[in-house]
């Protein structure tokens, strides 16, 4: 747009004082040891559109990994549940005192110390063989002599002189000395049986033969059974015995 010559004069004029004005500001300021300060222009101040919050999103109460989370905890709580309910299953009665278990073969554990004996037979099952007291005292001498038949069932007859023998010498801290009442090859020991009994050295012969029991005669304990899962079952009564389960 083009202007007259007077308008060109008239703005040339504004520009020319506005100079001249400012420089005699700086003038002012040097000559009175003021700090200098361009005067600012006037900002011109632009509208800002105002920004609405967008609402807050909710994070949703199952997430993956809560869920995690909660599986796991259940997971412990239903195994913890599950061992104890498993342990109290496996309980087997007790017996004067004695807690027993029932092993993964069936077999009855006695928790002694801290350790578990196995046994085939509860003490309940027992009840009905008898030991007297003249046997129970021979067998609780200082020395014993241990003898046996490994002619007939030789498992059988090993298992109950090998677990008796443990528990005379760990129980009751009977020295044992072995023999073998009939002569074997398998079994290098001295010939021994009833006969060979005297006082300071009971004898305590173990064998698969009539009659069936314990019985007592003068410094010999004689224990014998029909079969070998009689002969096992009388062994175990006098192991209970030497450990003080039963009488």
């Amino acid at each position: 747009m083009s202007h007259s010559f007077a308008e060109q004069v008239r703005i040339e004029y504004i520009h020319i004082s506005f100079d001249v004005f400012r420089t005699g500001t700086l003038l002012c300021a040097n000559h009175l040891n003021l700090p200098q300060r361009e005067v600012p222009m006037r900002k011109i101040r632009h509208a800002k559109s105002r920004q609405v919050p967008s609402p807050e999103k909710k994070e949703p109460r199952f997430t993956s990994k809560n869920i995690w989370a909660i599986g796991i905890i259940a997971i412990m709580v239903f195994s913890a549940v599950g061992f104890y309910y498993a342990d109290r299953q496996d309980l087997a009665p007790g017996y004067n005192g004695f807690r027993f278990k029932l092993g993964a073969n069936n077999e009855y554990l006695l928790k002694w110390n801290k350790e578990q004996i196995p046994f085939t037979y509860h003490p309940t099952e027992l009840e009905g063989l008898a030991i007297d007291a003249n046997a129970m005292a021979m067998l609780n001498s200082p020395v014993l002599l241990l003898t046996f038949d490994p002619t007939i069932e030789p498992t059988a007859v090993e298992i109950v002189r090998y677990r008796i023998a443990q528990r005379l010498y760990e129980q009751r801290g009977v020295q044992l000395q072995f023999g073998v009442a009939v002569h074997n090859s398998s079994y290098p020991l001295p010939f021994a049986d009833c006969d060979n009994a005297t006082a300071a050295l009971p004898v305590l012969e173990i064998a698969v033969r009539q009659p069936e029991g314990i019985q007592a005669t003068e410094n010999c304990v004689r224990l014998s059974a029909p079969s070998g899962s009689s002969l096992q079952a009388l062994g175990e009564r006098v192991e209970y015995s030497l450990l003080g389960v039963m009488p």
